[in-house]
Order: C-alpha cells, then structure tokens, then sequence
C-alpha cells in the first residue's frame, strides 16, 4: 500500500511538471526571437579570402563588392572569367528540418551558369547521424554547371530518406541565385519565382528611396538648354509598408490604407516636368489617357473616380515639393505588387501642325529588400501525392466512423479484429515502409521553432498532424497511437505473433508502475536539452525513437550498428511484452497522453466497474486500474473492454439483474 501511495505521488508530480514544460513551449512560441534564423556569417565575413579557403579559387586579377543590394556580391575575376560570389543565408532564410537553415556558398557565372557551389552548414538531424553525407554533397553538385534560366524549382535529386532537406536544399540554391542573377542584370524579376511583399517596415529618407529604385525617376529635358525639363516624372507603388511610410507620415498613410479595397493598390505619380500626367481629357470624360500602368500585357487605364489628392495627405519633410501630383487605385486581382509593370507615357510632337503621338515605356521593378520569397515547391508536391492523400485520408476516416459506432462495432469484436488486422497492415506496409510517414518528438521541435510550412513539404505528415490534433482533444491519444502510427501497428502485429510464443510476459506491478514513468522522464529530458543546450542535440537524443531506422533509411541500410542493434532489440522486445515502446519509452507517445486530459469523449463504465476485475484482466495495455477507472494516460483503444461489457455472457449487471439493480447502472462516464 505504501509503494503505491509513493508511484502515485510520483505519477503526479511528474506530470504536474510535464505541465509547466508546456507552459515554458507556449511562452517560447509566443515570445521566440527568431534565434534560429541567425547567420553562422556575417555580411562583412563574405570575402576573397573567405571565398578561397571554401572554393577552388587560388587567384584572381579584380575584385569588385556590390553594396547596391542589401546583401554582398563579390565579383571575382579570373582572366577571361567572371564569377560572382555570394552567401546564399545573406539572401534567404528557408528553415530545413532542423529549423536553420542549408548555408552553401555559390559561385555564378555571367551566363547564369553556377560555376561554383559549396555546401558550407547545415543541422539536418537526419543527415547528422542516419545518411551519410556524401549523398547530401551529391544533392549540391548536381546544380554545379547547371543554368538558373532553364531550371525549375523541384528539378533536383531528392535525398531518399530526407525529402524535407531535399525540398529546402533546392529552393534556397534556386531562390538564392535568382535573385543574384536579378541583381546583376542576368535574368528580369519576372521569372518564376513567387514574391510577397514585405509587411515589416524599415525607414528610409527620399533619396535612400531613389537610390534604391523604391522610387522610379523619369526625365526628359526641355528644348531649350537650361530650361524646365519637358518630363521630371517621379513614380512608385505605396502599399508596400517601408515604401509608403517613408513617403506620407503614419497617420495619413494608415488612412489611406483603410479606405484602401482589398485586393486594390495605390499608383503615386509626382512630376516637376512642363509635360502634365493629367491632360484636358479627365475633365472631359473622366479619363485620364496619357498614361497606362501595363503588367503581362494587362492595360489598366484610370478614371476620375480612381484618384486621390494627394495635397489632402501630409508628405515626410525629406520628401520634396511637387508641382503636381496624383494617387491613382490600381483594383483588382489582375495587378500583382511584388511583379515588374510598366508605366506608359502617351506623349505627342506637333510638327507642321500634325500632331504626332508616341508611346514611352519606363520599367518598375520593385527592389529585392522590400519582397520576400515565397516557397511554392509544396503545392507540387501535393499534386505529386494525390492518390497517397486521398488514401491517408481514407484511413482515418474509418478509423473515425469506428471511434463514433464503437458500441456497434465493440459488439461485432470478430469483424473489428479483421478490420484492424487491415488498418495496420496498411499503416505499416504503405504508409510506414513505402510512405515514411511517421510522427516524431521532432516535429514538435519543428512547431516550437515556428516552422510548421515545413510540414506543407511532406503532405502526408501535414494531414496525419492535423488529424491528430482533431483526434486528441476528441478521443485523446488513443485514436492515433492505439490505430493509426505505424511504429505501434508494427509493435501490435509482432505480438500477435503466437507461433513463437504462446504466452505473453508482463512486468509486475511494482516495476510496470515505474517504467511507464520513462517516457515521461524521455520527454522532459529532451525539452530541457533543447531549451537550455542546443536543438541539435535534442534532435539527436531524439533518436530514442527508432522511427528514421526503422521506416526512412531502412534497418539494412543504415550504417550506425548502434542505431540498428537498439531497434532491432526493440522489434524483438515487443514480440514478448505488448506494445513495450509504445508504454515504456516512446517521448511523442508522453507528450499526446498529456494533451489527453482534455479529451472531450471518454469510454463509457459501470458502477460495477469499481469492484470487477474482468476487463482490467484482459486489458494488454494495462490502462484500468483497480477501481476499474480507464487511464486515459495509458489507453490505447483496443475496446476489449467494451465487448465485454455488452456481453450478456460475460458482464456482471448483464448476467444477474440483481446486480444491475443494487449498483443502480446508468452507463455514466468517468
């Protein structure tokens, strides 16, 4: 009796103190400072001798520094040969599975040929103990003498085993060296390559935004020398936050915005030349034609009802005076921000008195600072995996009809037996070893990191969080441990396996209590290495979990004896004791079983329960405890207990009236 008040103090304390580790992961989600998006290299670290100690540079006869973008390009010349050198975390930052990411340094010629590419960082758990290495400096060298022109995003090698990284790998060499490739003249922004623009706002005086192309300047001088310039036209979108708060001060900009349609955007023109963008016509008819705003052969004329005074909105005191000025609403969808458009000048010569009309094209781009790259390789990978969706889907649905009938199917157990039979065989042939789709404790490092998009690039992994995450507060972690991981499903099959034993061994009492404690200890531990030590060891020690041997690399392939003898031990294990990693030792199991307290739907018991020992007895996973209460802790949904407590044969109250009568059943829940 003592040893059991002692386990069940210690039971409650430990999850009283699995609880405060949640509390720290929310104020670290909420309150996270960007910590993995840190650059192992500063911008001023990029450097000649920096480039030769990576790359097979010896010598070169000029160098040159780019300051014009925010990030440096180094251009090396090497006789005939020209390279541009350039730090690919100094331009994008896409996350990889650890949360950081791929640093590489690349090397791109005039022609938009990568004439150099070295892998110089990377924490992909995955790649720092399970895949060798040499297959992620495979996956690099195939972009070297490749043409950034004529590559697609998701044209790569994919790392078997590590499609996440691989999926990351390619869009930052891509995404990277476009965008170089845009800086220096190579290639238009327009190519294909998804934008958004920025949302964070930075400050700028008028001439940083001249310098920098955020504001376009046209002119065209007058006849006369020294005389007012026939066109001094100065031009710019205003959505974008750094651009229009630099230009009109915060209240007016912010009020402007507001009276802004949805999917609408502001034209600002300013103009000092002799030459007027309004014309006679507007007055007329309402329509301003001398000038047209062209996008993928898109003409957006604008109307008197599509401008705004500008006199009527405070201007910042760098920005100077204007003898004429105009906002015009650019609505619609048709318009994308972030892409080139055109602005087109209808401007007319009277010579002999015939007028002559001529149309003038002036560029807008809008410069890289104010943009960020958008990853759209998901959405293929998506459209690639369609057939494996609609299945995974599938599955869980079953699962989910047979969770809301599990009185009807608990009283047909024979047909369920075969049912399940079908949904394991399924979860641990496809979706395990063909699919790899397996749950981790890492995917939830990957949420505290803020990196959920990565889950978009493993659709199947992206369906099953979701589905988890409905289940959990539905059924609690039952629904997904008990039915539907395939590392359990294999542990369920193997113990079905009565040709090599005949009788199952279970520890007793006294140590079953305490070693259901470990997974507990397991997942405080890694939390606490990964708060307070670093990620990558936490995904390391992650390796508890015998998912990556077992399902991406494969037990043959690996190369780790270490990693192959502990999950082959496990496999074993589970042939003899049900489910012993499921119960005993799994860190995603633990933390599921803590969000179950707030499950909403509770199997069903009996007052009877109290005393009866029957379904306690046949329970594998041990979740009834004495009183007959269900541990949702430790259930794992076999609904054993269900059958037998609808079998007139075998439940008490259902045997002999005179017991349903004293205990006076109602079928309440816990």
């Amino acid at each position: 009796m003592l040893h059991n008040v002692k386990f069940i103090f210690m039971y409650r304390s430990l999850v009283k103190g699995s609880y405060i580790i949640f509390f720290l992961i929310i104020i670290n989600f909420c309150f996270a400072d960007e910590r993995n998006f840190e650059k192992s290299f500063k911008d001023d670290n990029l450097n000649h001798e920096f480039i030769k100690n990576f790359s097979d540079v010896k010598y070169c006869e000029n160098i040159i520094y780019y300051n014009k973008s925010k990030f440096p390009i180094i251009e090396l010349h090497n006789g005939e040969n020209i390279v541009y050198y350039f730090y690919t975390s100094n331009i994008v930052e896409f996350p990889a599975y650890s949360g950081k990411p791929i640093e590489l340094l690349i090397g791109l010629g005039i022609n938009g040929i990568i004439e150099d590419i070295i892998l110089i960082k990377h924490s992909e758990p995955i790649l720092l103990t399970g895949i060798p290495l040499f297959e992620l400096y495979e996956a690099v060298n195939f972009y070297k003498k490749k043409n950034v022109l004529d590559l697609s995003v998701g044209e790569m090698n994919i790392i078997t085993g590590a499609t996440v990284t691989s999926c990351i790998l390619d869009e930052t060499i891509l995404n990277s060296s476009k965008i170089v490739a845009y800086e220096l003249g190579i290639m238009p922004l327009s190519f294909s390559l998804k934008k958004k623009v920025l949302k964070k706002y930075d400050y700028f005086t008028w001439s940083e935004l001249l310098n920098c192309g955020a504001v376009k300047h046209y002119r065209v001088d007058g006849e006369e020398k020294n005389s007012i310039p026939f066109i001094d036209l100065y031009y710019t979108n205003i959505n974008p936050v750094s651009i229009g708060k630099n230009i009109f001060i915060l209240e007016e900009y912010n009020k402007l915005m507001s009276e802004l349609g949805k999917n609408d955007s502001y034209l600002l023109l300013l103009n000092n030349g002799s030459w007027s963008f309004k014309g006679s016509a507007f007055s007329r008819g309402g329509i301003y034609d001398r000038f047209v705003v062209r996008q993928n052969h898109n003409d957006i004329r604008f109307r008197y009802s599509d401008y705004v005074n500008v006199n009527m909105y405070k201007l910042h005191k760098s920005v100077p005076y204007f003898k004429e000025s105009g906002l015009f609403i650019i609505k619609g969808e048709k318009f994308i921000l972030s892409d080139s458009w055109k602005l087109v000048l209808l401007l007319f010569n009277e010579i002999d008195n015939i007028k002559k009309y001529n149309n003038f094209f002036v560029e807008y781009n809008i410069p890289v600072k104010f943009v960020e790259i958008e990853s759209s390789k998901y959405k293929q990978k998506w459209i690639d995996n369609i057939y494996d969706i609609i299945l995974y889907c599938f599955l869980w649905t079953i699962i989910i009809i047979i969770f809301i009938f599990k009185k009807f199917f608990s009283k047909k157990y024979d047909i369920l037996r075969y049912i399940k039979f079908i949904i394991y065989f399924v979860s641990v042939f496809y979706f395990g070893f063909i699919c790899a789709i397996q749950p981790s404790i890492v995917n939830v490092f990957a949420v505290i990191d803020k990196n959920v998009f990565l889950f978009l690039f493993s659709p199947l992994l992206f369906i099953c969080w979701i589905f988890i995450f409905f289940t959990l507060f539905l059924w609690g972690r039952a629904f997904f441990c008990g039915w539907v991981c395939p590392f359990g499903a294999l542990q369920e099959l193997l113990f079905k396996i009565k040709i090599i034993h005949k009788s199952e061994y279970e520890l007793n009492d006294k140590y079953h209590f305490l070693f259901r404690l470990f997974r507990y200890y397991i997942l405080i531990f890694l939390f606490l290495i990964y708060f307070l030590y670093s990620s990558e060891m936490a995904e390391f020690l992650s390796e508890i979990e015998p998912f990556k041997t077992v399902w991406n690399i494969g037990i043959l392939k690996r190369k780790e004896y270490e990693f192959v003898i502990y999950s082959i031990i496990l496999i074993l294990v589970s042939i003899f004791i049900y489910r012993f990693f499921c119960r005993y030792l799994c860190p995603l199991g633990a933390f599921l079983s803590l969000l179950s307290k707030f499950s909403l739907i509770r199997i069903k018991r009996r007052n009877t329960c109290n005393f009866c020992k029957i379904c306690a007895k046949t329970c594998d996973s041990r979740a009834i405890d004495a009183k007959g209460k269900i541990n949702v802790f430790e259930c794992l949904a076999c609904f054993n207990c269900i059958n037998k407590m609808y079998d007139n044969k075998i439940c008490p109250p259902l045997v002999n009236n005179k017991i349903w009568i004293k205990y006076k059943e109602s079928g309440m829940y816990n």
